[in-house]
């Protein structure tokens, strides 16, 4: 173990930058691997009055994305009046739809409101797609909404969770991507959170995780030839043989430039982090307060080696890293700054003989 135990990984200054915004946790889905366990909405969600008037914070606080999510968020009554006034704010605003309500006149209200990005998410072809996402016609009404806002002129990006049971497609849903006309393919590994978590069979072992670096390694170029950036999530591994040049991995941004706002109006540093992590409520205080409250993301933005859990401590490239993405920290390992599904520790272990994934906590 390096000697520096109390180096400072991290002195805070920053705004959020980035806000993912769920709008609603209703969902007309009810996927299998649903971290977020969405379907119903919350309890006492945002009005539409309420939520104007939180557009209004965000220039001071210098933010300059919003990114709708849910549940679905276009099942969200006033999804258009927070786009078309974010427009006015100068703020850039995407969504991130499973593309059933996506229909013609969806569209044209996005163009209208200044909406000119979405993600989709498609976790395969057909009968593996609708089997994952609960509902029969799913994969169909979904590539239909990509393929009416790629004739718009939306920027699409296709999302899809990688499990063990989709591993093996991830070439044939490349191509299938790429004769979309997407522009970008995420890549975002299954996280073992709500509805995820009780399915074993979704999720990742150590040897599945390391192939699907290797085959987005593989895919990256030929990809981008034709004209698809494969874009792997912030949980993706790090400073490995298997990283993107273009992507290089600096820490988790959650609670550093970015925040995510819950539909009720609680606030934690990323809407894919457990609801025990809310650290305020847009009801009792405004976001420049939570934002700046020094208790709220202490543990985030400033943290030494000895915080760290897991293979995380020792790791030569600890405090650079940080542990790597904390919703899959949370996730697979049960704390902070210890992200088990990592390439660089995988490939340690397997030349060392140490243990594999642990079981979720």
């Amino acid at each position: 173990m390096p000697p520096a135990l109390l180096e400072v990984a991290v002195s805070f200054e920053g705004f959020p930058f980035i806000v993912g915004w769920e709008l609603t946790l209703a969902c007309n889905l009810r996927c299998r691997h649903c971290a977020s366990s969405a379907g119903a909405p919350r309890a006492r969600e945002l009005s539409c009055a309420e939520a104007l008037a939180l557009c209004e914070q965000f220039p001071e606080l210098l933010v300059n994305e919003v990114i709708f999510t849910g549940g679905e968020p276009l099942l969200c009554p006033y999804w258009s009046d927070l786009a078309a006034r974010l427009r006015d704010l100068d703020i850039k605003t995407g969504v991130v739809t499973n593309g059933l309500p996506v229909a013609e006149e969806t569209v044209a209200t996005m163009l209208r409101t200044g909406l000119t990005a979405a993600g989709v998410s498609l976790d395969g072809f057909e009968s593996q797609h609708d089997r994952i996402r609960g509902v029969e016609g799913a994969f169909r009404r979904a590539v239909r909404g990509i393929e009416l806002m790629v004739s718009r002129g939306i920027e699409v990006t296709v999302i899809t969770s990688v499990t063990a049971v989709n591993l093996p497609q991830l070439g044939e849903i490349c191509e299938l991507v790429l004769s979309l006309g997407a522009a970008k393919w995420q890549i975002q590994p299954l996280f073992p959170l709500g509805r995820g978590r009780a399915d074993e069979s979704l999720r990742l072992t150590d040897g599945e995780f390391l192939e699907m670096g290797r085959l987005l390694w593989a895919l990256r170029d030929p990809a981008a030839a034709r004209g698809l950036r494969i874009h792997p999530a912030d949980s993706c591994g790090y400073f490995s043989p298997f990283d993107y040049p273009e992507m290089q991995w600096s820490g988790c941004l959650a609670g550093r430039s970015s925040i995510g706002i819950m539909s009720d109006g609680r606030v934690k540093g990323c809407l894919s982090w457990p609801d025990s992590t809310v650290v305020g409520d847009l009801r009792e205080k405004d976001l420049w307060s939570i934002w700046f409250q020094p208790e709220a993301f202490s543990h985030l933005r400033e943290f030494s080696r000895e915080q760290m859990g897991g293979a995380c401590r020792d790791c030569d490239a600890a405090l650079e890293c940080g542990g790597g993405c904390e919703a899959m920290s949370l996730a697979a390992a049960g704390d902070w700054h210890a992200d088990p599904y990592c390439y660089r520790r995988i490939l340690a272990s397997r030349s060392s003989g140490a243990p594999a994934l642990p079981a979720c906590p």
